[in-house]
């Protein structure tokens, strides 16, 4: 038997990325059944409607006497914790909010985006091509609507720029509204694709790279665009993830201009 020493997050499987049954709060008995993968150590917890067995942090725990009681144990019957194998043992008891949590697994995310790409864009008036590199830098927000289906949005600041074929610059700034559902391909791999609205907010055409009777401000230049690629997740925390991901996008409309990117960005997002 064994106690947690500090809110700690209780999964199905060893890993940072497995579902989760919820959070256990600290003052938790558990049962230990003496496996261990790696930082995580299996354990039993049984609640009146049920046994749970899963996973948590080893480093959460503190072994106890199993004939001792503590006046924490002695608080609030709000909700009763009972190791599987010691039904008699005096039970833990939880406050009734704290308890709730025991059934909820992380729903949505919320986090920063960064990147780069190859801009590639052709003037639709005169065939001119002009190409370069761009940035992009914004903010996240995603709901797990099921285990096989997420939902993001994202606010992006984008700028798009490059060179003609006589070394002329030009730069078109963005704001960029996302939407885009994530398919996974298996614990950290994961397809995405979906659309965005991209409001011209800017140009820089000083050397004349576009010529002026294909665009003289960046608003002619808004419209939807389609976006695909894939990515990669990883564990950087208890309940925060870090994704690198691949990603193709091109404007659906190609008058006045016609934009192709190809680039990578990071996502860093903390689960909620």
């Amino acid at each position: 038997m064994a106690i947690t020493v500090k809110e700690t997050e209780f999964r199905k499987e060893a890993s940072n990325l497995a579902d989760s049954y919820g959070i256990l709060p600290v003052k938790s008995l558990v049962t230990v059944t003496g496996e261990k993968k790696g930082k995580f150590i299996g354990v039993e917890v049984e609640l009146e409607d049920g046994t749970f067995t899963g996973w948590i942090d080893a480093t959460s725990l503190k072994k106890t006497d199993s004939s001792g009681e503590s006046a924490e144990q002695e608080e609030s019957e709000k909700k009763i914790i009972q190791p599987k194998r010691y039904k008699k043992k005096n039970p833990v008891s939880i406050p009734k909010d704290e308890g709730i949590l025991l059934g909820r697994a992380p729903t949505f995310s919320y986090g920063l985006v960064a990147g780069g790409q190859l801009d590639l864009m052709t003037v639709d008036s005169d065939g001119s091509s002009i190409s370069g590199n761009g940035y992009t830098i914004g903010g996240s927000l995603s709901f797990l609507l099921d285990p096989s289906f997420r939902l993001r949005t994202e606010v992006a600041y984008t700028s798009h720029g490059g060179v003609n074929d006589v070394n002329r610059l030009a730069i078109i700034n963005f704001l960029d509204i996302s939407a885009m559902g994530e398919l996974p391909l298996g614990p950290s791999f994961y397809a995405f694709a979906g659309f965005q609205y991209s409001l011209g907010i800017g140009i820089d055409n000083q050397e004349g790279a576009i010529p002026s009777a294909a665009l003289t401000d960046a608003s002619e230049a808004s419209g939807p665009w389609a976006q695909a690629g894939l990515g990669y997740k990883f564990s950087v925390g208890e309940m925060s993830f870090l994704s690198i991901r691949l990603r193709y996008a091109g404007a659906i409309v190609t008058n006045p201009i016609a934009f192709h990117t190809f680039g990578a960005q990071a996502v860093w997002e903390i689960e909620g």
